[in-house]
């Protein structure tokens, strides 16, 4: 799945995967370009590429309306949501984590996690300031490498909003800005899909 997404990226588009998630996420209902645009904070032009580019695998089909999922386009979300879920924004402000935050799980991943210094990494070369991640293990989320329990107020709020199962992986990306959290939380994940 990771490198059919993959395979409609290059360099000079101007987005990446998680913009290609987020639009196949945002698609189950007709969208237009503008708020896609707005959504993920890149320009008109990217995302007059990006649609090109899912109209040509065949993921989405175009009316005067907007645009929205076909039956292939809704099979690959389906196949994303079996490994990861939608990020959700969650306040992170009482941690002293960026200004907006998103969190998503990584489902039966844990052990390709090291210290959470990869997925931290790719946060920050999109232009987030981070990501934290954190492992389920007996039902508790623990800090990989130290093994030390995560805040129980932050647990409970991911357990809210998740279900969690032994080996799932949490992330939490964090920015200033909200498109760049959500982008900084998907990127960190999909170094583990």
């Amino acid at each position: 799945m990771k490198k059919q997404l993959e395979s409609l990226i290059d360099k000079r588009s101007g987005f990446n995967v998680s913009h290609v998630i987020r639009v196949l996420f945002l698609l189950d209902e007709h969208v237009g370009r503008k708020r896609i645009c707005e959504t993920l904070g890149i320009g008109e032009a990217s995302v007059k590429t990006l649609f090109k580019r899912l109209k040509e695998v065949g993921w989405i089909s175009s009316t005067k309306k907007g645009h929205k999922l076909t039956e292939e386009g809704r099979k690959i979300v389906q196949k994303i949501l079996k490994v990861m879920e939608k990020p959700v924004e969650i306040t992170m402000k009482d941690y002293g984590l960026g200004k907006r935050s998103f969190v998503t799980v990584v489902r039966k991943a844990c052990k390709k996690v090291k210290m959470g210094i990869e997925q931290r990494d790719e946060a920050i070369k999109i232009g987030g300031e981070g990501a934290i991640t954190l492992i389920v293990k007996d039902g508790k989320l623990i800090f990989p490498g130290t093994g030390e329990v995560a805040n129980e107020n932050l647990a409970e709020i991911i357990k809210r909003l998740f279900k969690l199962n032994d080996c799932d992986v949490v992330i939490i990306g964090f920015a200033k800005q909200k498109n760049k959290a959500e982008e900084a939380t998907l990127m960190a994940a999909l170094s583990l899909v």
